[in-house]
Formats: structure tokens, C-alpha cells, sequence
């Protein structure tokens, strides 16, 4: 799954330039987050972010929908947290989540690997693996660690083709599951950030206003302006606006925004908006 792009791009516009209130950037010292996004099929069903945390609800689904095989008569509506993972390594440390709810085997992470094989995990409140994390290859009914199930599908040979944590109509439809303490391969999952309606909000000869739309909200913004005497000019901010002095008549300005999380590393991919202040 592609990650989307983000601000809209060549806004051709009257602009400025030295960004005011801006937040002294937070360094990243913890481990790069591993971004996911979000997918839902079928009537009543949803996926959205909720204070950082997918919150997966099912609904209903016509038989042979959502992807399941025709013929098939199953409620096949869903819902997921999606991890952009593909092509990466099967990590050796342990995906983990927790759960308020959980029915017959609903919610689970699926792990699709390149060799044909799934890791299937199920959160410790299934009650399968004693007090931990249960995994099964290929939706079977013998339940291991983590560590055993890799081994079992060799997933130190391939790599991932896809992996996602969903909801299913294994639950009742109309259940809503908080998805919380999410980690794979030790990394915190964390929502990707898709910026969009970047735009002048004012401009003279000498001074702008920028801003954008944030889903769901970043912790902070990196903006990164480039121009007559402010190339590669720098903040970090946590508004959704930026605000730019002392820019020269005349000229083209652009201005760089990537969403950052609480620890300073990028969750979403950098867009860009263009102006030209006045003459």
C-alpha cells in the first residue's frame, strides 16, 4: 500500500518568509516509528485514530464482498490497521497489541510472508498462550510463541508481503476494538500522517501566512522554507499554520512541511506549497 502524498503542491501565490512561535524540534532518540494506515469494508464498518490508537468497528458485508472468494456465504466485512512493511524483513523481535475486546480470534495481527506462509498472532486476552502473545502458522490450531512460529514458517528466509492487525465478523457487528501498546519488531506502531489543502491563507510583499490540513493531527511540523535569504530556513512548529516576515517582492517562495511524532522522527511523507509575493 502506497503511502499518500500530502500537501498540495505549486499554490502560485504572494508569500514571506521567518517563521514566528516556532517550537525548538524535539531530537529522535527513540526507535523510528513503523507507520500504518488504516481500511475498512462494509456497511457499518470503520477504521479511525483515535488519542494515537486505531479503533476498528465491523459491520456487515455481502456474501463473496470485501475480497472474499465467490460462493462463499460468510459476513466477510472487516476492518484493519495496516502496517507499511512490505517487502521489509520478518522482524526476529515480537509484534505485540493489546486489546478492550476480543472474540474468537478477533482482532489478530496477520503476518503474509513471501514464502506462502502466515504468522497469525492473537493478543494475551485470547487466553491461548497462557498470559502471552499466541501464534499459529497458517491459521492453525497449535499455539506457540512467537519465536516457534517464526522458526516454523523459515521466516529467517523471506521476507514480508503484507502485515495488518484486523477486526473481523468473528465479533459481533458493532464492536468496537481499541487497538493499544502496538509494537513490531520492537518499533512503536504509529498512524501515517497524509497532509492536504495547502494554501496561501494571506500575502503582500513582504509577508505570508501558510497552512495545511492534518489526518490525523501531528505532534509537530517541521517547516523548511526555501527563498531569497531564507533557503533552507527551519522550525518545528504544532500549529497547522506557519507565518513568514522579511521575505523580498517579488519572488517565489516555497515552503516544506513534514509531520513529525512527539519524538521528532517523520511520520508522513514531506509536501510542499509554491507562492510569489507580491511585486
Amino acid at each position: 500500500m502506497r503511502l499518500p502524498y500530502l500537501l498540495a503542491a505549486g499554490v502560485t501565490l504572494a508569500a514571506s518568509a521567518a517563521a514566528l512561535g516556532a517550537a525548538s524540534a524535539s531530537a529522535a532518540t527513540s526507535p523510528a516509528p513503523v507507520l500504518a494506515t488504516l481500511a475498512a469494508c462494509g456497511s457499518g464498518s470503520s477504521a479511525v485514530w483515535s488519542s494515537g490508537n486505531a479503533v476498528l468497528t465491523v459491520g456487515t458485508g455481502a456474501a463473496a464482498t470485501c475480497g472474499a472468494p465467490a460462493g462463499s456465504t460468510y459476513n466477510p466485512a472487516y476492518a484493519q490497521e495496516v502496517l507499511q512493511v512490505k517487502g521489509g524483513v520478518v522482524p526476529t523481535t515480537e509484534p505485540k497489541f493489546t486489546t478492550n475486546n476480543y472474540a474468537s480470534g478477533s482482532p489478530r495481527i496477520v503476518i503474509d510472508l513471501g514464502n506462502g506462509h502466515s504468522l497469525i498472532g492473537y493478543p494475551a486476552s485470547s487466553g491461548l498462550n497462557g498470559t502471552d502473545m499466541a501464534w499459529a502458522v497458517d491459521n492453525g490450531n497449535t499455539y506457540t510463541s512467537y519465536t516457534t512460529a517464526y522458526n516454523s514458517a523459515l521466516g529467517y528466509e523471506t521476507t514480508v508481503k503484507d502485515a495488518y492487525v484486523v477486526e473481523d465478523a468473528d465479533q459481533t457487528p458493532g464492536t468496537a476494538d481499541t487497538i493499544t501498546a502496538f509494537t513490531y519488531g520492537g518499533a512503536p506502531v504509529e498512524a501515517t500522517v497524509v497532509l492536504s489543502h495547502g494554501h496561501v491563507v494571506s500575502v503582500n510583499n513582504n509577508r505570508a501566512e501558510v497552512a495545511w490540513t492534518a489526518t490525523p493531527a501531528a505532534a509537530e511540523y517541521k517547516v523548511v522554507i526555501n527563498g531569497p535569504n531564507f533557503n533552507n530556513r527551519t522550525n518545528v512548529i504544532t500549529a497547522t499554520t506557519a507565518y513568514y516576515s522579511g521575505l523580498e517582492a517579488g519572488h517565489t517562495y516555497a515552503v516544506y512541511v513534514t509531520p513529525l511524532d512527539a519524538n521528532g522522527n517523520a511520520v508522513g511523507s514531506t509536501g510542499v506549497v509554491t507562492f510569489v509575493t507580491t511585486g
